[in-house]
């Protein structure tokens, strides 16, 4: 619940106030989004993910995907996604996050080889060795 609280705080609409270092939202400035949906249906919400790939999103996990989107494309899209789930079960968020809450990201990416991808740059995996329980 935590995570949905950080993330609507952060979402950025233009009802918002505009401060000094604050950027006047447009329908048309880009945005970083994250959509992140959980559907029952497996033809609902293999539907969901083509919309999301129609509006250019990257798929980050399997129920996830993030992007940049205009705020008028935010809205299309999720017009378009609750249309196609209907009156069927489920739950589709779309967050905003600001360029500078982006920017202090942290990721892993790896495909299994001996390299993961950290923050946008290429580091070693670090191999891990468990210590058994009790053991010295």
């Amino acid at each position: 619940m935590a995570f949905v609280q950080k993330f609507r705080k952060l979402c950025n609409t233009s009802k918002q106030p505009t401060t000094n270092h604050q950027q006047p939202t447009t329908n048309h400035s880009p945005m970083n989004c994250i959509v992140i949906y959980d559907i029952p249906s497996n033809r609902i919400r293999t539907k969901v993910a083509d919309i999301c790939l129609d509006y250019g999103l990257n798929r980050i996990q399997y129920s996830a995907f993030a992007g940049d989107l205009a705020r008028t494309h935010q809205q299309e899209l999720i017009q378009r996604a609750h249309k196609r789930l209907g009156k069927h079960e489920g739950r589709i968020f779309l967050y905003c996050v600001s360029e500078r809450e982006w920017a202090q990201r942290l990721e892993v990416d790896q495909d299994g080889t001996a390299n993961g991808v950290v923050a946008g740059e290429i580091a070693p995996a670090m191999p891990t060795r468990r210590k058994r329980l009790g053991a010295g």
